[in-house]
């Protein structure tokens, strides 16, 4: 997220807000009436199956607007949930739309937005793939081979939509597999890729 989209809301802030880890901001379906920048923590945007399964969308760090998309809907598609403790602050949503002022921010926000299609794009190839391997392997390309901590592996899991039993497998099978590469990262000891074949 640009620095001109926070910065815009930021400069327009009249309320404050804090979460604890598993609380939620909005769920799925509540009007929308403020948009929130994260200032400090983490948040996940959300959706549940039918069975409860938990699918995470988008994943909000700080500086950052949260579900930036819902400025332009009347409901939010998704369930925000910090995933630590959080300090937001936010602003209504009309004042981002009042006055000449807010054309920076707009464009910014546009541009922004773009990119959050292309990487929701490259996110649907991933989950188009069969085997966990295979999300895996995709995963990692989009994000430079980097692994997050144990502490992140479960919900590593939930943005490959598969169990984090079957995360777990996968790369307690990699472990044991000579020949891989290792990914860098908190976890930089875990053999993490298949091995390509030479030529």
């Amino acid at each position: 997220m640009s620095d001109t989209v926070a910065a815009f809301v930021l400069s327009r802030q009249d309320a404050a807000h804090q979460l604890e880890p598993g609380q939620s901001l909005f769920r799925e379906g509540d009007a929308v009436r403020r948009a929130y920048v994260v200032l400090e923590g983490e948040m996940k945007l959300v959706r549940y199956g039918a069975s409860g399964a938990e699918l995470i969308l988008h994943r909000v760090g700080s500086d950052t607007l949260l579900a930036e998309a819902s400025c332009f809907s009347d409901r939010y598609h998704c369930t925000a949930v910090a995933i630590s403790v959080c300090r937001l602050a936010s602003v209504g949503r009309s004042v981002l739309f009042s006055d000449d002022a807010a054309a920076p921010f707009l464009f910014s926000l546009a541009r922004d937005l773009s990119r959050e299609i292309q990487r929701s794009r490259a996110r649907c190839e991933i989950l188009a793939l069969k085997t966990v391997d295979d999300r895996l392997d995709a995963w990692l390309a989009l994000n430079d081979g980097a692994m997050p901590g144990k502490g992140g592996w479960a919900l590593l899991a939930a943005e490959l939509a598969v169990s984090p039993e079957a995360l777990y497998r996968t790369l307690a099978a990699r472990r044991k597999t000579p020949g891989l590469s290792v990914a860098s990262g908190p976890d930089a000891g875990i053999a993490t890729r298949r091995a390509r074949p030479t030529r």
